[in-house]
This record gives structure tokens, sequence and C-alpha cells, in this order.
């Protein structure tokens, strides 16, 4: 399961993202900028070679999860492609959209997958099933989307609903509200536990952007499924360019 959640607070923007892996799958490399026809920040993942995350100097954010339900119903050849060579070609472009004309003239090479395109007043979806392509947008002053390997999509549901009952009774502001969210783990309750350790696969990164002003932020962090494991914060800071 991953889980990442949004929100919106008058200028500024936040987005946190559990990241869940198989445990013998390679670690990640930690964000760092990086240059295509403009600047992003995104980890990267030295497996596919691509990302599951990224933000853009002009304040775009790309997150992608992966489709299991329809991965599962989808018996093909492996695919050509890595998935995560979608996020890191669209940060980097200087025109996402028409990047993503390029993508989806050849979206049969790559796996099922849920892509999220994020910006301050408007969260764009699309869902790629292996067949066809749906296209269709989410609430941008706050949200939550998950995805799983294990779980129904019931089970996600009430994953994502526990995120609605966290904001309505929340404590605290901007990230650290999205993060408390994310810390939380219930053992006795791992469908809906944001931070799972399931043997075979948990929580191995969370990460957090902040767009604000004139600069982004992106940390990240190391776990291996609880926060008794987790390690320092990393931090990354891009000058954010308008308009560019």
């Amino acid at each position: 399961m991953c889980t990442m959640a949004w929100l919106s607070e008058g200028e500024r923007f936040f987005l946190a993202f559990n990241r869940d892996e198989a445990v013998a799958r390679s670690a990640a490399l930690p964000p760092s900028q990086r240059e295509g026809e403009r600047s992003f920040i995104a980890p990267q993942d030295p497996v596919g070679g691509g990302t599951w995350l990224a933000v853009s100097d002009e304040g775009t954010c790309f997150a992608l999860l992966n489709n299991y339900q329809a991965s599962a119903a989808k018996a093909t050849s492996a695919p050509a492609r890595s998935r995560g060579e979608v996020v890191w070609q669209l940060a980097g472009s200087r025109d996402w959209s028409e990047q993503w004309k390029t993508i989806e003239a050849g979206i049969d090479d790559y796996a099922p997958f849920h892509l999220l395109v994020l910006q301050k007043n408007e969260v764009l979806l699309r869902n790629w099933d292996g067949k066809q392509m749906e296209e269709g947008s989410l609430d941008s002053q706050l949200g939550v989307f998950s995805s799983s390997s294990l779980l129904t999509k019931p089970a996600i549901a009430i994953r994502e609903k526990s995120f609605w009952n966290y904001w309505k009774n929340r404590h605290e502001q901007g990230i650290r509200m999205l993060q408390s969210f994310l810390d939380g783990r219930a053992d006795d309750d791992r469908e809906t536990s944001p931070m799972t350790d399931r043997g075979d696969r948990r929580t191995v990164s969370q990460s957090q952007i902040e767009i604000g002003g004139s600069k982004i932020a992106f940390r990240y962090r190391e776990c291996q499924g609880s926060l008794e494991s987790v390690g320092p914060w990393q931090n990354v800071v891009l000058d954010r360019k308008c308009n560019s």
C-alpha cells in the first residue's frame, strides 16, 4: 500500500507520501535536483531508473502509484518500460501536458498505474488499467489517495475514510497534520494503518513536498515500517520559477 495526502493552505501547498515496497527491492536513491528541460527534485528507483514522486521548478507535483487491481486482471508479458519513467519525463519537461501526449501514444508499453498531477488549484488523475485510460480530477484543497497490492477496494476506502476522520479531529496544521496521519500505525488493523510492516512488504520511505513563495522543499527519510526505524529527514530546496 502506498498512501499520499495533500493540502492547500492560503498560498502554500503541502504533500506527504508513504511508499510501501517489497523488502527485497533495492533501496531508492534519495532526492536531489535533477535536470531536464527544466529542473525538478525527485528520488530515484535504481531498478527502473525512474521515480514515483517528483516536483518541478514551477511547483507541479507528479505522483505515480501502481494500479494493482488492473495489473492482477491483465495477464500479459512483462512491460517494456518502467512506470517510473512517466513521472521522470513529465517532471523534466518544459510542457508536461505535451509530454503526456507522447507518453500516452506509447502507453501500451507500461503496466497499469494511477498518475496524479497536483497543482495549487487543480489535481488531475489518470488511471491506466492496461486497456484504456480514464481521466478525472480530485479536490485540490484537501485529499488522500491509496493503492495496494494486498488490499481490496473496500479496505482502501476504509483507510481513506480514516484520513477524513483524522482531519475532522486534527490538532495540527499544514504538513504536520498530513505527516501525523501517515505516521500512524495500528498493529491490530494493518489494513487501515498508513505506516505498515507486513514482513515481506513495508513502508520503506516517507516524503514531504512544501511549496510556498519562491521556494520548493522536498524532504525525505527512509524507514522500515515503524517510527522507531525512521532515519533523519533529508531536505532539498529548489528555487521556484513561476510560468517558466
